[in-house]
């Protein structure tokens, strides 16, 4: 808060010291003016080495996040996309190759996406949320079909890099959440993104079978 109003008065500081220091220093103004031209450049050196984001918080992203990014960017922009596992409940989520926050597919990916990011403290908009983590963690995956209606989603992503820190048992839940989709003929596998790292896990891609598929981006559904 305090920052603008610092960076003023050491200006202003900075300003008024290197005037005083010129008026005392007349005879000598030349060297003075390349010490202080050094001592700029020295104090400046991080910054002009791209140090302006500390470099811890900079995270490679896996290249099969650029090949999902592609593959998403040839389809049809009106279809809908529901990302799987969800993440906590207050819109956060964690990857296994360190990255952490409220997400970051939609910034290479065209198509909405179901994420808990876009409903979190909307008590309507969250119904979404709260049924599909129901039907995951009670097993009864059937329930994920009637969800895929009920949205009008077109598409699963199923990525295994993403971790829950409040379920231990998140891991167990979504190999059922995989089985299911692999076994179902509700979901086709169209695709499996794998990475260079071994380390990062592959990310798997659904197409979804509605059987009432709206010709309308939006529906209303009777009774809701």
């Amino acid at each position: 808060k305090f920052s603008i109003v610092t960076a003023l008065f050491y200006a202003i500081g900075l300003g008024l010291g290197v005037s005083l220091i010129f008026s005392l220093l007349k005879r000598f103004s030349s060297l003075v003016t390349l010490i202080l031209i050094t001592l700029l450049l020295y104090f400046a050196l991080p910054a002009l080495q791209g140090n302006f984001i500390y470099n811890r918080t900079k995270i490679d992203v896996p290249n099969n996040y650029f090949e999902l990014f592609e593959f998403f960017n040839n389809q049809d922009k009106k279809t809908r996309i529901a990302n799987l596992p969800q993440g906590w409940n207050w819109g956060w989520s964690i990857y296994r190759w360190g990255y952490s926050g409220s997400g970051f597919l939609w910034y290479g990916i065209p198509q909405p996406i179901m994420d808990r990011a876009f409903d979190v403290w909307g008590k309507t908009n969250e119904n979404y949320y709260w049924e599909m983590s129901y039907a995951i963690y009670s097993e009864n995956f059937q329930i994920i079909d009637t969800l895929m209606d009920k949205y009008q989603i077109n598409w699963v992503i199923l990525d295994k890099n993403i971790v829950s820190y409040l379920n231990n048992q998140e891991y167990i839940y979504l190999q059922k959440t995989e089985e299911y989709l692999d076994r179902s003929d509700r979901f086709e596998l169209i695709k499996t993104f794998k990475a260079n790292d071994s380390k990062v896990r592959d990310i798997k891609v659904y197409s979804v079978r509605l059987r009432n598929e709206s010709s309308n981006f939006q529906q209303i559904l009777a009774g809701e």
